[in-house]
């Protein structure tokens, strides 16, 4: 039989270790759930279709993926990677903290002899990346893509 003492102590010794164990876990949760900002982290957007908003033509199973690099530059990725279009963020308009609530935020970009705009939205609807190139006055390329994930590189 343990004396009082003793038996004081075992039962110290285990709530401080369950102190501990719940520190730690805590810890990595907070870690876990912490925002993905779309202005400072590197993201990988995929998407499973788009649809030409001057056709209005809807055109599904053509994957594509756009990588943001904070506020400075964008890669539209086709062909499963084989076709890669560079693009420098000239100018930002927006603040969306974090992409896991709705927000949007929209990049003026250059490259590839284009400019144009990107703008990522979260709606109740989901999330899409809307892409604009202009030649004058009329709009080149206008699509509207659908994402289906969102990675953090």
């Amino acid at each position: 039989m343990l004396s009082p003492f003793r038996e004081l102590k075992i039962k110290r010794h285990y709530l401080l270790s369950m102190k501990t164990f719940f520190t730690f876990i805590l810890c990595l949760t907070s870690y876990a759930l912490q925002a993905q900002s779309i202005t400072s982290d590197t993201l990988r957007w995929n998407a499973s279709g788009f649809k030409d908003l001057v056709s209005n033509e809807v055109v599904n199973g053509v994957t594509s993926q756009f990588i943001t690099y904070g506020n400075q530059k964008i890669e539209w990725l086709q062909g499963g990677g084989s076709f890669v279009s560079t693009f420098t963020i000239t100018a930002t308009s927006g603040t969306w903290s974090n992409i896991s609530n709705t927000g949007s935020m929209t990049y003026s970009i250059s490259g590839e002899q284009l400019t144009g705009q990107m703008t990522f939205v979260r709606s109740v609807s989901g999330v899409t990346v809307e892409l604009t190139f202009t030649t004058g006055t009329t709009s080149t390329i206008h699509h509207s893509y659908t994402i289906t994930s969102i990675d953090t590189l």
